[in-house]
């Protein structure tokens, strides 16, 4: 890989090599300078041409290095929790966002948990929405309908609003499935009201991890304090903070740690590596694969 990059860079520097005498040439015919100013004029293209080819240069060894990391990734041995899932993201494998259809597809597709967005209309009727309703979404009655549907699946429900918890209860407990909710999408503000609302419903705390600070022990600790003061059972993370570390730290706290949204290969195969407890995806079934594949 290295000798292929390095072959590159002396092409680029003979490439820009040429263009900078060329680019000179033409500068001094067609603005009909003297031959002092030809060689001032050499000695600025090759300036501007050296300061290209490191640009080039340092990009190649950066491309290198992300190679080799993401095949280090590639490679590592796949250590994940007993209890591991994959999540199909609302709107998975091409389906519309917040549809019966994403769900079925998910699971199909082989993933144990759903996800779709808890929203509520201006009746304060509890609907599958991220944004605000318009009136023509799935219901979350339709949805605990499939749920019940298929008493194995669980269902991520991630709360945009929790204006009207008492009433998501009210239909849980309606058509039993209480037992295959939890909530995402909680930040420290939502806590009381996901507690009044539906007692005994588990829940993640968001967390926007900073990625800089992701392998500090004292942060780590701070966040571990606040998600254990909120009852929460577990952290949900964006996937660019997440490391072996952080996951290993949490799980030796007893804290859940669930990673979105990984859907290329390349960040599929890190943040396995890093052994969360669940990744949600927009492709399920490329996560499963992969997970197959290095099981072998």
């Amino acid at each position: 890989m290295l000798f292929v990059f390095r072959r590159l860079m002396l092409k680029f520097f003979r490439l820009f090599r040429l263009f900078s005498l060329t680019s000179a040439q033409m500068f001094a015919k067609m603005s009909e300078i003297g031959d002092d100013d030809m060689k001032k004029s050499k000695r600025v293209a090759a300036i501007v041409a050296v300061v290209i080819c490191t640009a080039a240069a340092v990009s190649a060894v950066l491309l290198y290095s992300y190679i080799k990391t993401n095949n280090s990734y590639k490679n590592a041995p796949l250590a994940l929790p007993d209890t591991f899932t994959v999540t199909g993201h609302t709107g998975c494998m091409g389906e519309k966002d917040n549809s019966i259809e994403a769900m079925e597809t998910a699971v199909k597709a082989g993933a144990q948990i759903v996800e779709f967005d808890l929203n509520f209309d201006e009746n304060k009727n509890p609907v599958l929405s991220h944004d605000a309703p318009k009136g023509n979404e799935v219901t979350l009655e339709q949805a605990f309908e499939f749920l019940q549907s298929n008493p194995s699946v669980l269902a991520n429900v991630d709360a945009k609003s929790t204006e009207n918890l008492k009433e998501v209860n009210a239909l849980a407990e309606k058509y039993m499935v209480k037992k295959q909710i939890f909530f995402t999408g909680i930040e420290e503000e939502d806590v009381e009201a996901v507690k009044v609302g539906c007692p005994g419903v588990p829940y993640y705390l968001n967390v926007d991890v900073n990625k800089r600070k992701a392998s500090d022990t004292a942060y780590l600790e701070e966040i571990a304090l606040k998600i254990i003061a909120c009852g929460a059972v577990g952290i949900n993370m964006h996937k660019r903070a997440v490391t072996k570390e952080l996951c290993d730290f949490f799980h030796a706290k007893g804290i859940l740690v669930s990673v979105y949204t990984v859907d290329g290969y390349n960040e599929i195969y890190r943040v396995l590596a890093a052994a969360p407890d669940n990744i949600t995806s927009r492709n399920p079934d490329r996560v499963l694969s992969i997970i197959a594949e290095k099981s072998k």
